[in-house]
């Protein structure tokens, strides 16, 4: 890529695990309703093929050309928006009820790009709590950074 379009587009998804975001507790936490979702289990649901499979599909499916709307200040080099979304797992690896943590601090066309990309994508493997297939609770940051010239 030239430099004017070195729009990387990397994750705030150092882990999958995103529950870290929310929780330091690590005892189990339900929220209750119908079936009990979970906040924190023993394997939190994962995208297909983990952090890499995540990666390669930001890379191939995510527009990334939504950088440059990214304001830089003067003097910066660089600059970056995180979308943090947070949506269901259910036991079949289905997502749902996705919606945007953080839509107030970022540009309204990222958060509904990313939106987009958390519907597109394939089933994830399900959360697992005491070797049962468990419907969970996720939150996972998507960024885009832009870089000057």
């Amino acid at each position: 890529m030239n430099n004017i379009k070195k729009i990387i587009v990397f994750l705030s998804t150092i882990v999958l695990s995103v529950n870290c975001f929310a929780q330091t507790d690590t005892t189990n936490k339900r929220e209750e309703s119908g079936d009990s979702i979970y906040t924190v289990v023993q394997i939190a649901a994962y995208f297909p093929g983990g952090i890499e499979g995540w990666r390669e599909y930001l890379t191939k499916n995510l527009n990334g050309k939504l950088g440059r709307k990214i304001p830089i200040d003067k003097g910066q080099l660089s600059a970056k928006q995180t979308v943090i979304l947070s949506f269901i797992v259910d036991k079949e690896g289905n997502v749902s009820n996705i919606k945007c943590d953080n839509s107030d601090e970022v540009l309204p066309q990222l958060v509904q790009e990313a939106i987009r990309i958390m519907k597109k994508g394939p089933k994830w493997v399900p959360a697992v709590q005491n070797g049962i297939r468990v419907i969970n609770r996720m939150r996972q940051g998507i960024t885009w950074q832009v870089s000057k010239e």
